[in-house]
């Protein structure tokens, strides 16, 4: 392999991944262009590298698959225009996941992705965090501008990010980098003052402490106590900054929407409620209404009188894109946990089931099937495979047979 090219990729890869994750940051005919520019580039070294194979097909049909579904509600949606809408933004994810599907062969090439996604991630919220201040920041709340217009936009980087620095720090790779960077992840992620920033990350490191020492109970016990004794600490800083009067003015009484948030107070937030009366609209729909085609993929909206979209990703593709859409897209995560648990004793198997079971969670209150955040996991869920399985028909198998024969290691030679 020409080590220069291979290099070349990665750099591609890197800026590709970076530039997903920091678009509400960048003018839209800059980011559209860069998109499709670098992942040509990928995918030309990719056919260079590796000399017009194709690995990974299963995962370009469901790709397929998933996209004509999808393009199929056109024939009888509400509203075409909203359809089309969405239609013209699964490009910008999906083509992207199948270009890396083929450009991630190696497992120096996956890990350089994984960390790729998590150096972006703290780039994009620490750019926001410099670019209004973060005084700022905590008297007023994060720009909406900077992100797109939704904090929500803001959060479908941030919550990854926190994931991935924990991974890296529990997996010890460099507790003195990796220590700070998952504390700065959490103090940007907290700063979006969304119930889900907190319970996200708590949910994922549970699982994955759990899976890496529910078998060792000293680890995990020691573990435990330590994360206790985190969450003490932190509770006794947001009850003083609560309680105090000066650090309330200045700080304290963000944190305390925020937990309030928890409650469900109205004087905080109305979201929760919405969130309930769509999903009881969406239930609605679906019980009075043929499940297998829905009202057109981005149609919701249509359903509801404050024109939102559902707010959860299992009613807004079966009430839009139908029955077989759904089935479609969450059979990736059947196939890949399928994958994941042959080998439960990896760390790598161990984040992806951590981060897949924490996805199928925050679906309840997002709506993601369009999201990057979401299919670049799936992506490099299938790459890792894929890796791993080539590694592992790599290693020839030892006839042990052979110690019993008295021929020693001049019998595994022989022909």
């Amino acid at each position: 392999m020409n080590v220069s090219v291979a290099h070349l990729n990665r750099l591609a890869i890197s800026l590709l991944i970076i530039l997903q994750q920091c678009t509400n940051l960048l003018p839209d005919n800059f980011v559209v262009t860069g998109r499709y520019i670098l992942s040509a580039i990928i995918f030309i070294i990719a056919i260079y590298l590796y000399d017009w194979t194709f690995v990974s097909l299963g995962f370009a049909i469901w790709i397929a698959l998933f996209f004509v579904l999808c393009a199929a509600t056109l024939f009888y949606t509400v509203d075409r225009g909203a359809t089309m809408v969405v239609i013209r933004r699964l490009p910008h994810t999906y083509l992207v996941a199948f270009v890396l599907s083929q450009s991630i062969r190696t497992m120096k090439d996956f890990t350089w992705a994984l960390k790729s996604l998590m150096w972006g991630g703290l780039i994009y919220c620490s750019l926001i965090a410099l670019f209004q201040g973060i005084g700022n920041i905590i008297e007023n709340g994060i720009n909406l501008g900077l992100t797109g217009g939704s904090i929500m936009l803001y959060t479908y980087v941030s919550i990854p990010t926190v994931l991935l620095c924990a991974f890296f720090l529990f997996t010890k790779e460099n507790n003195k980098l990796y220590l700070p960077l998952t504390i700065l992840a959490f103090f940007l992620n907290i700063l979006s003052e969304r119930r889900k920033s907190v319970l996200l990350p708590l949910i994922f490191i549970i699982l994955f402490v759990f899976l890496k020492d529910g078998f060792n109970r000293k680890v995990m016990l020691r573990k435990i106590f330590r994360v206790t004794v985190a969450l003490g600490v932190a509770a006794l800083f947001i009850f003083i900054s609560i309680r105090n009067a000066t650090l309330h003015q200045i700080f304290g009484y963000r944190l305390q929407q925020l937990f309030l948030s928890f409650a469900g107070e109205e004087n905080v937030s109305g979201s929760l409620d919405t969130r309930y009366l769509l999903r009881g609209i969406g239930m609605e729909y679906l019980k009075n209404n043929n499940p297998l085609t829905g009202v057109g993929l981005g149609n919701f909206r249509t359903l509801n009188r404050w024109d939102l979209h559902a707010h959860n990703n299992y009613l807004e593709l079966l009430c839009t894109a139908g029955l077989a859409a759904t089935i479609c897209f969450y059979s990736i995560y059947v196939v890949l946990v399928k994958g994941m648990l042959a080998n439960l004793s990896g760390k790598y198997e161990i984040l992806f089931i951590s981060m897949f079971v924490t996805n199928l969670i925050g679906d309840y209150s997002t709506t993601t099937y369009t999201r990057f955040f979401v299919v670049i996991y799936f992506t490099l869920g299938v790459c890792y495979l894929s890796i791993r399985d080539k590694e592992n028909k790599a290693v020839p198998v030892v006839d042990h047979s052979a110690k019993s024969t008295g021929k020693g290691a001049n019998a595994l030679a022989s022909p």
